[in-house]
């Protein structure tokens, strides 16, 4: 009875310390997203992150999506106007999306883009809308690539949301590592998701050269 008691304590301070722990790494976490926050959004040179969508067309999941209050962001949305034209009408009648010039780098393929929209509302700046031939995902994730604004690549397809705090929680693991260093993040929490820097894919040749591996 006494060796059953015993085994139960100490099956119970196992318990204890371990949930400590995770409680003490979790507000770690917490701290770093939030300095994260504060030394990398406003700053010149700071992390940024660039969203990649294929097959995006709920409007729900574009509002999460841009729901992020980081200011080093962007979501680039890859459209074809001639097979979506209903969906792509009312993106851009309900951001005010306006057509920009657009001159392709050569670093990455933006194969069948066909115009470049971006809104005149100042809160919607950080939407980009590409009006492509569709030719399957790796396409569209490769033209979004080619015309982001920032050096962290995250690709998203229909159905996958960001949880609150994810964006900073990136910037967190991204400021972790001495810069340049890191070229991938992968969570496997949830929908897995992949973070890869636009060098890494650049160097694998496009998504369609699969470049996780």
């Amino acid at each position: 009875m006494k060796l059953a008691l015993l085994l139960f304590f100490a099956a119970a301070a196992v318990c204890a310390c371990t949930l400590l722990l995770l409680i003490l790494r979790a507000r770690e976490r917490r701290l770093l997203a939030a300095a994260a926050r504060a030394a990398y959004s406003d700053a010149p040179d700071g992390i940024g992150i660039s969203v990649l969508c294929s097959g995006v067309t709920d409007p729900a999941q574009l509002e999460n999506l841009l729901s992020s209050e980081y200011s080093r962001y962007e979501v680039v949305a890859v459209f074809d106007s001639r097979r979506q034209t209903a969906e792509f009408r009312a993106l851009a009648a309900r951001y005010r999306m306006i057509r920009v010039e657009w001159a392709p780098t050569g670093e990455l393929e933006g194969a069948g883009v066909r115009a470049l929209w971006r809104s005149r509302t100042r809160c919607f700046r950080r939407l980009v809308l590409v009006d492509r031939a569709f030719d399957g995902a790796a396409g569209d994730f490769d033209a979004a690539a080619a015309v982001a604004t920032y050096d962290y690549l995250l690709p998203v397809g229909a159905g996958q949301y960001l949880v609150p705090g994810a964006v900073e929680r990136l910037v967190a693991e991204l400021g972790s590592e001495p810069p340049g260093t890191l070229d991938l993040v992968r969570s496997h929490l949830g929908e897995p998701a992949v973070l890869l820097s636009r060098e890494a894919l650049i160097a694998a040749g496009g998504f369609g050269m699969r470049p996780l591996r």
